[in-house]
């Protein structure tokens, strides 16, 4: 069982679902245990995948609690799959009671490039409870070791997707959406709007490029209103309204990437990010910020499409390389991009290594 604490449009919960979908087309009995809300993302789970809502409004929710326990007594898991702080520390309290027996495998998403921070409650006891912690990036591995997990608890499993997904996505015509002229390039970030998001880094960027005709959507929600206000504010007192559209939250972005020109991803502090993964799968050249597993990966084999965190004038430099590459250039960079994406990235590739996780842990509880 898949616990998380919502299926909102995010990485870590599209990695839940391909996780699950892709489990259980192994043919493994999969279920999914959303412990707030259900939001956009469940329509995405296989038929085969049984979906339990809590809506819990707390960690100590009694009733989310008791409805937990009814779904575990209902789908019988060998193994609770915990993806994310949050979700870890509800799980972790009902197992320090005695009141779940299953193995718990802890799968931390985090980025801890702007907060390598050990909360209290994770050192002091929740530590204890995780049969294994998953990483997704080498970096939490000392961030394990700070938070006490022994050492032989410890894996570190990279990012990965379901391709396929991608792959089968509907297109979607920006251009004739937004009105796009077709002379315009355009450049797509599919990014939340909140601060380790650095989409205030990209408005500072687009600010400094030269004269170019080129428009920058940027595709996702506004989980931290002020921060989503402030970079509003940022692009209209900039002068970047014929240079800026905010698209809002969308759930079709794989289709979005397949009519744009370019991608850019001007993070602060990833895990990942996935969004990266979904770029390269659509043969989309990009500019990145030089944060989280997937694109210190990336960049060992394109080392010129990234940037440090936090520089708008090394972005806005890299954004105008992109802009005078050749056809010939953009088309090569197409095919090594998409080629690469199928070789490290591909979770189709990389499921036998979480089934064979879950076996482990499994035996273990029984031994």
């Amino acid at each position: 069982m898949h616990v998380i604490d919502s299926l909102a449009i995010g990485g870590k919960e599209r990695m839940a679902v391909d996780l699950a979908n892709a489990a259980s087309a192994k043919g493994c009995h999969v279920s999914m245990c959303v412990t707030r809300c259900e939001a956009d993302l469940a329509a995405g789970l296989d038929q085969q995948v049984r979906l339990h809502v809590l809506k819990r409004r707390s960690t100590f929710d009694v009733r989310g609690m008791l409805h937990f326990l009814k779904a575990l007594k209902l789908e019988k898991p060998e193994v609770l799959h915990i993806h994310g702080r949050s979700s870890f520390s509800f799980v972790v309290f009902l197992k320090s009671l005695g009141m779940i027996r299953q193995p718990l495998i802890f799968h931390d998403h985090y980025g801890v490039e702007m907060d390598f921070s050990v909360p209290l409650w994770m050192k002091c006891w929740a530590k204890r409870y995780a049969a294994v912690y998953v990483g997704v990036y080498e970096r939490l591995t000392a961030w394990a070791e700070k938070a006490g997990f022994a050492k032989d608890r410890v894996r570190i499993f990279g990012n990965a997707i379901d391709l396929g997904r991608l792959e089968s996505a509907e297109p979607v015509d920006l251009r004739k959406a937004l009105d796009i002229p077709a002379g315009r390039r355009l450049f797509i970030a599919v990014c939340d709007l909140r601060p380790e998001k650095g989409v205030d880094v990209l408005l500072d960027a687009i600010a400094q490029l030269k004269p170019a005709d080129c428009v920058f959507v940027i595709a996702g929600g506004q989980s931290h209103p002020a921060y989503a206000d402030q970079c509003r504010r940022k692009a209209q007192e900039g002068g970047l309204e014929n240079k800026v559209i905010f698209l809002g939250k969308r759930e079709d972005a794989p289709g979005l990437l397949k009519n744009a020109d370019f991608a850019v991803m001007p993070s602060l502090s990833e895990s990942g990010p996935l969004v990266l993964i979904e770029y390269l799968a659509a043969g989309l050249p990009f500019v990145s910020s030089l944060v989280g597993d997937i694109a210190c990966r990336t960049a060992k084999r394109f080392p010129d499409r990234f940037v440090p965190p936090g520089r708008p004038d090394l972005l806005a430099g890299k954004i105008e390389q992109l802009l005078a590459c050749s056809l010939q250039e953009l088309r090569r960079l197409r095919e090594e991009e998409s080629e690469f994406a199928r070789e490290e990235f591909d979770l189709r590739k990389k499921i036998d290594e979480w089934i064979h996780l879950y076996q482990q842990a499994a035996a273990s509880a029984h031994a």
